[in-house]
């Protein structure tokens, strides 16, 4: 099984924007892995394979889960496959320029070579390369309709 974390926080700016911009709950994704639960059953911290351009770029990273900030989602996968795949990638930057030209300009082909977004790195890892232009909200919305 894969779990995926969906951030739903409103802590930066750039978080807001884009879910103004996506009316969605959800700015960013991570393959989350190694998830640790409290004793009530909910996370409180787990391993995020990612991009982010908190990070500026393909990450990992142990993230603390703020409560009301995060929502988890369990697909049918291979999870060691998807971690491997985003570790492959390691230190590859963020895509800005997708960012610019595929969700504001609606532009496929804006793209900086080999760098990558949270929205295709995270779905292409766990074998759905093709939901790489949607945005987090969506991906979440095809995932757990």
């Amino acid at each position: 099984m894969i779990t995926l974390a969906f951030y739903k926080g409103k802590t930066r700016p750039l978080d807001r924007a884009i879910q103004w911009w996506t009316a969605s709950p959800y700015s960013h994704v991570e393959l989350a892995i190694d998830v640790e639960c409290g004793a009530d059953g909910t996370e409180i911290a787990f391993t995020g394979l990612s991009s982010s351009p908190r990070d500026g770029g393909v990450r990992e990273k142990r993230i603390s889960v703020t409560p009301g900030h995060w929502d988890f989602v369990t697909v049918p996968g291979d999870e060691d496959r998807g971690a491997a795949f985003i570790r492959s990638h390691l230190g590859a930057p963020y895509d800005w320029l997708a960012i610019w030209g595929w969700h504001v300009l609606g532009c496929q082909h804006l793209t900086l070579p080999g760098a990558w977004l949270c929205s295709e790195i995270v779905p292409t890892s766990i074998g759905k390369p093709h939901w790489g232009h949607l945005h987090p909200g969506a991906i979440a919305e095809v995932i757990a309709p």
